[in-house]
């Protein structure tokens, strides 16, 4: 036997003090044995903080909105209005029966354009949002794709909620209490039909100051009670209807919440079920036809 025993020299590469790749070792500190972190690269704190996609969906779909009020405050083209013909009005005469059921068409198959919508008088857009609240707006009834673009394109003419009077913002908030109670009805209609009494009584109690506003509410309600009548049986939620349906009300219930001042109507939207990202895809779409 050798007169000197040596143990073997080490197999660690001295580049792992220098680099850390490798190296498993822990230290002692505060008579604590603390583990290596492991090497490589980290996430930034900035990104831990996921946003979710429904808040995702309210930023872009509020930045498209104040673009859209932008494009509407300005003044029409003069080639493009020259083109219009009567089926784009640009009127309504609130005396005249015919002109509800004449707009109901209007609001149901024709797309607006938007030298129409720039056009278009602020009272009249107040009008406008008033008919389809009555006619369009029905507890189980789904809404046709071009009425959603109307809605959509009336809210942006509107001025800002800053400068409107008590009046003008009380039919805002009563436009979005409707898209509170359809949504409901698709849901839970015996709930909604509830609620519409409610709404209904407290309405009756609002006085209105301005005559050609009563008879918008007048006429508008004798139609809508017609429509009332004939309710289908309660939609299929899946169905592509039904989805652009609900997501028109829940694009209603954020800019008339986070836009017009009526925040506590926030909380009626419908939270997203992330698992179901099919109606996700379809609600992010409908905001990209939207804008």
């Amino acid at each position: 036997m050798p007169s000197v025993f040596r143990a073997p020299f080490p197999s660690d590469s001295h580049e792992l003090y220098d680099s850390g790749v490798g190296d498993g070792r822990g230290y002692w500190e505060d008579d604590a044995y603390i583990g290596r972190a492991p090497v490589g690269p980290t996430m930034p704190e900035s990104a831990k903080k996921m946003i979710e996609p429904q808040e995702a969906y309210t930023k872009a779909l509020k930045q498209r909105f104040l673009e859209m009020r932008e494009k509407m405050h300005s003044s029409p083209d003069e080639a493009a209005l020259a083109t219009l013909d009567k089926k784009f009005p640009m009127t309504f005469n609130t005396s005249d029966k015919k002109a509800y059921a004449s707009w109901h068409r209007v609001l149901m198959t024709t797309t607006p354009h938007p030298a129409q919508i720039q056009s278009l008088d602020v009272d009249v857009v107040g009008k406008l949002l008033k008919l389809i609240m009555d006619l369009c707006l029905v507890r189980e009834e789904l809404l046709a794709e071009t009425t959603s673009v109307w809605i959509w394109s009336l809210l942006a003419r509107l001025d800002d909620v800053g400068t409107m009077n008590n009046d003008e913002v009380y039919a805002i908030r009563e436009f979005g209490k409707k898209a509170v109670l359809v949504q409901v009805s698709m849901h839970d209609p015996e709930a909604a039909a509830l609620l519409e009494q409610a709404q209904r009584d407290a309405e009756a109690e609002h006085v209105f100051t301005n005559g050609s506003a009563a008879g918008v509410v007048a006429n508008g309600h004798e139609l809508a009670d017609e429509i009332d009548k004939s309710h289908s049986q309660k939609p299929d939620l899946d169905s592509p209807g039904a989805v652009s349906t609900l997501a028109t009300l829940d694009m209603i219930l954020a800019i008339v919440g986070e836009l017009f001042g009526q925040r506590d109507l926030l909380e009626f939207r419908r939270q997203w079920e992330v698992a179901e990202d099919k109606a996700d895809r379809s609600i992010e779409s409908a905001a990209h036809d939207y804008g």
